[in-house]
C-alpha cells in the first residue's frame, strides 16, 4: 500500500494524520484497522502525532514474573551438601504421589520382612542394569534390589523418584508396575480474560525472517502479543533495535540460555514464570534433554511429556547441576512448556498443559492463544 493511499483511508475518516504517524502504518499496515476500532468514541486530535498513536495501540502493561528464583550459591559443595539436596527432592516429588490413588499398601523398605507379598514402594533409583533388568532403590530407610519388567525397563532413569507397584516372591521382588507422580488429571485449563497472544521464537530465527515474521504476526487478531525471544547472549544494542521494529502491542520477554546470571533485563533459563498470576510457563534450553534422547523417545517433544510426568527436569544427577535443582523439579506444574534451540519442533496437549518444542534450525515459531489455549506453528520457509 502506497502512502497516498494511507492519507485517503484517513481522510475519508474525517481524520489527518501527521508525516511520523504516516510512517508508523506504511511499515505496519495491519495496525489501521486496529487503530481505527480502537478510536471510536474516542476525543480525537485535530491532527494524529505519533503520540496519540501510541496512546491508542500501545497495550496495557502484562505482568510477567518469575516464580521460582531459588539457586545454590555456595562455591564449593561437601558431601553433606549432595546427601541433603537428594534427601529434599525425594521427598519433595514424593509429596507429589499423594493424589494418586493407585500406590497401595504403601510401606517403606525397612518394613519388607518375610511375611509381605504385595505392597508398593516410593523410591530413588540409585542403580539401573538394563542386561539384567533389575534396579538398586532406596529410600530413607534403606535400600533394596527390585526386578523391573521389559515394558518399564528404558523409561526408569538413574536418581529419580518413582513408585513401584512390587510382588515379593521368595527373596526375590518383582515390580508388576511403575508409577510416575504425573500431574493431577482433574486439572483446570488456566487461561486469560483478554486476547493476549504468547509468540515462541529464538533470536536467529527472528533475525534471519524479520519481515516474514512481522508479516505473520499482522494476521493474527490479538490485543497484545508477549514475544518469548530465546538468545544465545544478551547484545543490548541489538534489543533496543529490535524493539523498535516490532508491533507497538508487543512486549519482548527475552530469556538467555547459558550459566545463570542475575539481570533484570532478562530471564535465564530453565525459567519458571507466570503471566498475569494465571498462566504459568516454563522455558528451557532443550540441551538439557540430551542425556534422555533414545531413552525417553527421539522426539522432543515425547522426552519433554516424560519428564514433566517424572516432575523433574533432569533427574540424572551431577554436581554441576547442583546450583539449579530447585528450577529442576517441575513445580508447580505449568500450563505451558517450552524447549529451544533441540531437536525437532512438534506439539503435545497434556492434562491441560501444552508442551512446546521450538526445534533447533527450523524457520518456524510458536504462537499460544492465551485466551482460548489455541496453539499454531507458523512456517517461515
Amino acid at each position: 500500500m502506497e502512502k497516498k493511499e494511507l492519507m485517503e483511508i484517513f481522510l475519508k475518516k474525517g481524520l489527518i494524520i501527521d508525516l511520523e504517524s504516516l510512517e508508523y502504518f506504511f511499515k505496519n499496515p495491519e495496525q489501521i484497522e486496529i487503530f481505527l476500532k480502537k478510536i471510536e468514541g474516542e476525543k480525537i486530535p485535530s491532527i494524529i502525532k505519533i503520540d496519540f498513536l501510541k496512546s491508542i495501540l500501545e497495550s496495557k502493561e502484562i505482568e510477567v514474573k518469575e516464580i521460582k528464583k531459588k539457586i545454590f550459591e555456595k562455591k564449593s559443595v561437601s558431601v553433606n551438601d549432595i546427601t541433603q539436596m537428594l534427601i529434599e527432592r525425594y521427598e519433595k516429588i514424593k509429596s507429589f504421589f499423594s493424589y494418586r490413588m493407585d500406590i497401595v499398601n504403601l510401606i517403606s523398605i525397612n518394613k519388607i520382612s518375610e511375611k509381605t507379598k504385595k505392597f508398593s514402594l516410593i523410591t530413588m533409583v540409585k542403580e539401573i542394569d538394563r542386561k539384567n533388568k533389575t534396579a538398586i532403590v532406596e529410600d530413607l530407610t534403606g535400600e533394596t534390589l527390585v526386578f523391573l519388567p521389559n515394558n518399564f525397563l528404558n523409561f526408569v532413569v538413574q536418581d529419580e523418584v518413582v513408585g513401584l507397584v512390587c510382588e515379593k516372591n521368595n527373596d526375590k521382588i518383582e515390580v508388576l508396575n511403575v508409577l510416575w507422580p504425573d500431574i493431577p488429571l482433574n486439572r483446570k485449563v488456566a487461561s486469560l480474560e483478554r486476547n493476549v497472544c504468547c509468540v515462541f521464537v529464538s533470536e536467529k530465527v527472528l533475525e534471519e525472517n524479520m519481515e516474514k515474521f512481522l508479516k505473520e504476526i499482522s494476521k493474527t487478531e490479538c490485543e497484545s502479543f508477549l514475544i518469548f525471544l530465546f538468545l544465545g547472549a544478551y547484545d543490548e544494542k541489538k534489543i533496543e533495535n529490535l524493539k523498535k521494529a516490532l508491533p507497538l502491542n508487543s512486549k519482548l520477554v527475552l530469556i538467555k540460555k547459558g550459566s545463570f546470571e542475575q539481570n533484570e533485563k532478562f530471564f535465564t533459563a530453565p525459567v519458571f514464570l507466570s503471566v498475569e498470576d494465571k498462566v504459568k510457563i516454563l522455558v528451557c534450553d532443550g540441551h538439557i534433554f540430551t542425556s534422555y534422547q533414545g531413552i525417553l523417545g527421539e522426539k522432543t517433544e515425547e522426552i519433554m511429556l516424560s519428564l514433566l510426568k517424572k516432575r523433574h527436569l533432569d533427574p540424572i544427577f551431577s554436581v554441576e547441576k547442583i546450583a539449579l535443582e530447585d528450577r529442576l523439579i517441575v513445580d508447580p506444574v505449568p500450563d505451558i512448556f517450552v524447549s529451544f534451540d533441540f531437536g525437532s519442533s512438534g506439539l503435545i496437549n497434556y492434562k491441560g498443559t501444552t508442551i512446546i518444542s521450538c526445534g533447533s534450525s527450523e524457520k518456524m515459531f510458536w504462537i499460544v492463544n492465551l485466551k482460548s489455549r489455541e496453539s499454531l506453528k507458523i512456517d517461515l520457509t
